[in-house]
């Protein structure tokens, strides 16, 4: 929301010193003129009153830029990627999926296990309740959805959104939706379905861009330690915003590809492919190799270096993901000139 400082300075002013000329009750009239009597240095007390007036707006100004109120009138709005980085600041490294409440306590999430957010702030896990100190959980409080390398989930929101989170992916969400207002933070892949309601758009920031959405289907690639990042629709619409304010609007089998300086461009594709991890299917289009290679090293949790003079080698396929991972690079070594060896810290990919 924009605000016109200057407009809104002189409109609080105004509101201000409304609240010192309001009407006088009868009982307390007479007190009030006995005290202006009394007082040598009425002149003085006058300015002092416009002082303060003008006081009060300022400080109230001086808490609107600095974040401490976010929208006039009370909205208490709040910058969901501002506490996706205080959140995971607070991160440790740790090879188990995790939920992080607000409150500091931590629930540890087995590979299998489905994650269902109540409105009323409940958690399931594998529909068995999980006990949280204050389950009684309000529209401020927030909650950051962990998974490691080498591990993927799923997740409902209290909307009933459905999250499927790949590895090496943050999520940070509020654990009860404010009415007409649905949004989360996103560091990492995931393919979400949307639950329809026409009163509150549905938001995923990420550090690059932001998609609004009502209800849809769509995977978000956007790791922040990636160059790249692209998001994908598979049904409904999408209006995508990047970091210089550039809008571009998604449609079925429709995607677009962003870097660290914006929008790159949109492209027809087939959907399903870029949502095909969430069956445990890597579906290849050409991708570059050493992108290929970080997407199995995120995937598998294991470390593989590549040692490849020709970095323009791309690979084409399909990969399943629920095999072993040296069955993977068998495969992969056999379609491409490469060679694979596993070593004591994983794997090193060397050019034939």
């Amino acid at each position: 929301m924009k605000v016109e400082w200057r407009h809104t300075f002189f409109k609080l002013v105004g509101y201000f010193k409304a609240q010192e000329e309001l009407p006088i009750p009868e009982e307390r009239r007479a007190g009030r003129e006995y005290r202006y009597r009394g007082t040598r240095n009425h002149q003085k007390e006058r300015r002092i009153h416009r002082w303060s007036t003008v006081s009060a707006a300022a400080v109230f100004m001086g808490l609107l830029f600095s974040g401490v109120l976010f929208y006039w009138k009370g909205d208490h709005t709040v910058d969901i990627v501002k506490v996706a980085d205080r959140l995971m600041e607070q991160t440790d490294n740790h090879n188990e999926i995790q939920l992080i409440l607000s409150g500091k306590e931590t629930i540890t999430v087995g590979e299998s296990a489905k994650v269902v957010n109540s409105q009323s702030g409940r958690i399931l896990v594998n529909e068995k309740r999980v006990e949280v100190p204050d389950s009684r959980a309000d529209a401020g409080e927030y909650a950051q959805l962990v998974v490691p390398k080498g591990r993927h989930m799923h997740m409902v929101l209290a909307d009933g959104s459905s999250l499927f989170v790949n590895s090496g992916t943050k999520v940070v969400y509020p654990r009860v939706f404010r009415k007409g207002q649905r949004e989360i933070y996103v560091n990492g892949e995931i393919f979400i379905d949307v639950h329809p309601d026409k009163s509150a758009p549905f938001i995923v920031k990420t550090d690059r861009f932001e998609i609004e959405v009502l209800g849809t289907a769509f995977n978000v690639n956007a790791y922040r330690e990636d160059a790249y990042a692209e998001v994908t629709l598979m049904r409904g619409a999408v209006k995508l915003t990047d970091s210089r304010k550039q809008i571009v609007e998604l449609l079925p089998d429709q995607q677009v590809n962003l870097s660290d300086g914006g929008l790159i461009g949109k492209k027809q594709v087939e959907a399903w492919k870029y949502s095909a991890w969430t069956e445990g299917l890597l579906v290849l289009e050409g991708e570059p190799i050493q992108r290929v290679f970080d997407r199995l090293s995120r995937y598998y949790g294991e470390s593989i270096v590549i040692d490849v003079g020709s970095q323009a080698l791309t690979i084409r396929g399909m990969l399943d993901l629920n095999c072993p991972l040296d069955e993977v690079l068998d495969r992969i070594s056999v379609i491409a000139p490469i060679n694979v060896v596993k070593t004591s810290e994983g794997y090193c990919v060397t050019e034939k």
